[in-house]
């Protein structure tokens, strides 16, 4: 069985349907048209990507998404994969920082916190944001704060880039 794959329109059709919200707006470039990344001029955002998720369902804890088949959870890390690209993050050569803070209305167990990040890092790691996910390239710090509203629910995944500190 093949891996789903989404094209722009049927991404467009799960947004009207409310079923998932796209945080930017998205438009198709021309292959021909090569476009010119446009570098930060403040050194301490040469060093800082930041992402930020509205919809914490991307990001299931352990116990949710091992009840799973591996093709429920492909459409899922699809969107994931969009919505990552969609963000631009820039890439990180060296060892980073990767502050992962989840603002829930119910707080996870700490095992399923860390746990419920593997599916962007996989990501990151696939789209070149960062070199690889182990230890040696990576000090990670999971967060979660409580909120008050399902509408202030979001998850954010700071990088910091490690190799420039002394």
């Amino acid at each position: 069985m093949k891996p789903v794959r989404f094209t722009l329109k049927a991404l467009r059709e799960l947004e009207s349907k409310g079923k998932i919200r796209i945080l930017s707006n998205i438009e198709p470039v021309e292959k021909k048209v090569k476009q010119e990344r446009q570098y930060p001029q403040v050194k301490d955002e040469w060093t800082n990507t930041l992402l930020v998720f509205d919809n914490p369902k991307l990001f299931p804890s352990t116990n949710v998404d091992r009840k799973k088949h591996w093709a429920e959870r492909m459409p899922i890390k699809n969107i994931l994969l969009f919505q990552i690209y969609a963000q631009k993050p820039m890439k990180h050569e060296g060892k980073v920082r990767i502050t992962y803070t989840r603002y829930s209305t119910k707080l996870m167990d700490a095992d399923n916190l860390g746990t419920s990040y593997k599916s962007a890092g996989d990501i990151l790691v696939r789209i070149g944001c960062i070199v690889d996910d182990s230890p040696d390239y990576v000090e990670f710090e999971p967060k979660q704060i409580k909120v008050a509203h399902r509408n202030q629910q979001k998850i954010t995944i700071q990088i910091t880039d490690l190799t420039n500190e002394k």
